[in-house]
């Protein structure tokens, strides 16, 4: 297992109906999309 840490944060302000698909959009960005599937509760 890597663990990495930054001082760079990035923040965003999304509609709440578009906050998955934001989410998905920044993972797929920064090659952070796992085969693994994680359910957050609403």
């Amino acid at each position: 297992m890597m663990i990495a840490t930054s001082d760079i944060k990035i923040s965003c302000v999304v509609n709440q109906e578009d906050g998955v698909r934001a989410l998905q959009v920044v993972h797929a960005a920064f090659g952070l999309a796992g085969q693994g599937k994680i359910e957050v509760p609403a």
